[in-house]
């Protein structure tokens, strides 16, 4: 933990000032991540003495007493969250210390968060997808105030023309879904860090505006997207995140396991991709992982162009999926929107099935 007198080397930051000559206490950015603190949250940890030592629990965790506060074990305090720029935070006491209640209560605010986004849909991730239609990353830092503290801005994103395998983990390690992880093993690449940069840009926009409420929803939807993975070992929805790249629109990408939640332990992995651009129209793509060497793939597209291109990449397709030791049990090209069936057969002559 960062105490008082080792923030004194801070650059671009003037010394707060407080009542009582409180200074606030200081958090690392694992810390941060590991409570769910998000910028603005009002908390309140209360007073205890662990070890023969005050000590201040917040959400069941300890943290020392910042320097210049005077309290005594039974008191609760009230606190806000201030988010940095590099993932740590401030906790400025707002209110008098006051006794503390016969239940600790400050955990609800954080069950009750965990509770909104577990409902939250994964089906659409439509704010996530938002940030990465043209123009809108110029017009959030055009109207950013300056902060000497801010991140400048994001790095380039890769390019869908030159996608391998290095590049497609990079973009998977920047979408937000790692960014505890990163943290907690040390690695705070903020320009990197799609939810890092989303929460500077919050903490300097105003939440009331239709940017700010773009960005909240966005990373509403990137935690939401994190918790459900939690539990995609145990067959649940499995993970949902959005990819973004320099040269194409962003895909929209769900991994699970064929069957959803009753599905057996063997079944294969479903992976769905989804875009929409100008270019390609709606366009859709299911990969059915059956073993490390065998899959299939089906592919749904609205416009006929786009339908008669892939019919006629299938003999392609085959032979660089055999270069690369994989087996393609079946290519299929379907014309028209996917249904929530997709292994419904189209109308006849719309369907092509390509085995390999």
């Amino acid at each position: 933990m960062i105490t008082g007198a080792e923030t004194a080397g801070l650059v671009g930051r003037p010394t707060p000032i407080y009542l009582e000559g409180r200074l606030p206490l200081l958090l690392q950015a694992k810390d941060v991540l590991a409570l769910g603190l998000r910028d603005g949250q009002m908390v309140k940890p209360t007073i205890e003495v662990r070890q023969e030592q005050l000590k201040m629990v917040i959400f069941n965790r300890l943290f020392d007493l910042p320097p210049g506060l005077r309290a005594q074990a039974g008191d609760v305090l009230t606190m806000q969250v201030q988010v940095l720029a590099n993932g740590s935070a401030q906790l400025r006491a707002l209110l008098p210390i006051k006794a503390a209640p016969t239940e600790q209560t400050s955990v609800s605010s954080t069950a009750a968060r965990a509770d909104q986004l577990a409902v939250r849909p994964q089906s659409g991730l439509a704010a996530w997808l938002k940030l990465f239609e043209p123009g809108f990353f110029k017009q959030v830092q055009a109207q950013l105030p300056p902060s000497p503290e801010a991140v400048t801005a994001l790095r380039p994103f890769p390019r869908m023309g030159t996608l391998d395998g290095p590049s497609l983990k990079l973009a998977l390690m920047r979408s937000g879904l790692f960014t505890e992880s990163r943290l907690l093993a040390g690695i705070n690449d903020a320009p990197q860090d799609l939810k890092l940069m989303l929460r500077d840009w919050m903490r300097r926009l105003s939440a009331n505006s239709p940017l700010g409420k773009t960005l909240s929803d966005a990373v509403d939807d990137i935690e939401s997207a994190q918790l459900h993975a939690l539990d995609g070992n145990s067959g649940r929805e499995g993970l949902a995140l959005v990819l973004g790249f320099a040269d194409a629109p962003a895909v929209h990408v769900q991994i699970q396991r064929e069957g959803g939640r009753q599905a057996p332990k063997d079944a294969p992995w479903l992976v769905n991709i989804h875009s929409d651009s100008e270019q390609w129209g709606p366009l859709w793509l299911q990969v059915k992982v059956l073993s490390e060497q065998r899959v299939g793939l089906t592919m749904w597209a609205e416009r006929e162009s786009i339908y008669r291109s892939a019919q006629s990449r299938a003999e392609g397709l085959a032979q660089e999926m055999r270069e690369a030791d994989l087996d393609l049990v079946a290519f299929r090209v379907i014309h028209g929107r996917r249904t929530d069936e997709p292994e419904a057969v189209p109308p006849q002559g719309r369907l092509v099935d390509f085995k390999a």
